[in-house]
């Protein structure tokens, strides 16, 4: 019979354990959804330069508009500071960048296009009058 007590005292402890060990669970996974709600860790571009995201970005898409850019860096979770369209602007209009990067403006929007093959090389901008 004590052996029996016993069994029933370490059986009830382990129950305890589990329910406490599931609401723990239960808890850490909303916060985790709440961080991450498609499933993804979205870290595709944390901590990288912007303009190396930018160029990531523009060798899966092509082309795209600045807001495009920047909606996809900010879900990739790239950092843009305060002001994220003034810091992608700032990074595909530098002097430095305009041999990797083309803005020109389309209507209302303004399009970054990059100068760059897939395979890494530079593309040569044609010049024309």
């Amino acid at each position: 019979m004590a052996e029996d007590q016993k069994l029933e005292s370490l059986l009830s402890n382990l129950q305890e354990q589990i329910e406490a060990t599931q609401a723990k669970l239960a808890s850490l996974q909303k916060a985790y959804d709440a961080l991450a709600p498609d499933g993804s860790l979205r870290t595709k571009y944390r901590g990288i330069r912007t303009w190396v995201a930018i160029r990531e970005y523009l060798r899966e898409v092509g082309s795209a508009s600045l807001h495009d850019i920047v909606d996809a860096l900010l879900a990739g979770g790239a950092d843009l500071g305060k002001y994220p369209l003034r810091t992608v602007k700032i990074s595909v209009s530098s002097p430095h960048m305009k041999k990797l990067f083309k803005a020109e403006t389309v209507g209302n929007d303004e399009v970054v296009t990059l100068l760059e093959r897939k395979d890494g090389l530079r593309m040569k901008a044609r010049l024309t009058k």
